[in-house]
């Protein structure tokens, strides 16, 4: 089937024909489209360097040299998140909050890996959880927190986590998406798309605001609206992942 003719009968599913018995189908389709799923943590997700053997290595030698440095543990730990060793990652971060348990960047990237790496979501709400009480204005870790509590299930704690991550930093682009994922699955379609919109201000050609306004517009009847975020899906994402 070509990808036009896919995202027609897409639309025509959500757009009112075979509602009741896919229902489910689409609103399992979104909660693959989290913020912890592939196109929404890329950017953020991308490692930081492209030989993180060296940094390793480099770090490892400067821990024996110091090994009551927090920093420095803290440092590997992401190196070793870069490198996919996610145990390895938790045991510096564990390490970094021993020797500084008010290293809130620690509680986040602990919390990242546990939530990531792991799918261990309740650690990682703990220690969001931590990281917020810690600093107060950590938009991110209400943001991935809200990300957590989604993925559990709780739509309202997502909502609201992810309120509180755009109340301190209003140009955050992925609370934004997270947001409107959470009103897609509570049935406020018109709050989604406003929330989609202003994902795609902050940040233009991103599939998953694209593909998720687009079931929007399909639960709302609105097939030509949905066609057109559908193909553009299609073409800012040269995978294809969002529109199949």
């Amino acid at each position: 089937m070509s990808e036009p003719l896919l995202n027609n009968s897409l639309v025509r599913v959500t757009g009112g024909r075979f509602r009741m018995t896919i229902r489910d189908y689409y609103l399992a389709a979104l909660v693959g489209l989290t913020l912890i799923a592939e196109g929404c943590v890329r950017a953020e997700s991308t490692p930081r360097t492209e030989h993180p053997d060296m940094e390793i290595a480099k770090l490892t030698e400067a821990i024996r040299l110091n090994p009551r440095d927090a920093n420095l543990y803290f440092s590997r730990g992401r190196a070793y998140y870069d490198k996919g060793e996610y145990d390895k990652a938790i045991l510096d971060y564990t390490d970094a909050i021993r020797l500084d348990h008010k290293l809130s960047d620690a509680y986040y990237h602990r919390a990242r890996v546990l939530a990531v790496g792991k799918g261990e979501n309740d650690k990682a709400i703990s220690d969001f959880s931590e990281a917020i009480r810690l600093d107060p204005k950590f938009a991110k870790a209400y943001y991935r927190r809200g990300v957590c509590w989604g993925m559990k299930g709780d739509i309202d704690k997502a909502i609201a986590d992810c309120s509180e991550a755009i109340q301190i930093d209003a140009n955050l682009a992925e609370a934004f998406g997270d947001r409107g994922r959470g009103y897609y699955q509570k049935g406020e379609y018109d709050k989604a798309i406003a929330d989609f919109n202003q994902m795609l201000r902050l940040k233009p050609n991103q599939p998953f605001a694209y593909y998720s306004r687009g079931l929007a517009w399909g639960r709302k009847g609105e097939d030509g609206k949905a066609i057109k975020d559908f193909n553009v899906t299609g073409r800012v994402d040269s995978g294809h992942r969002w529109a199949r």
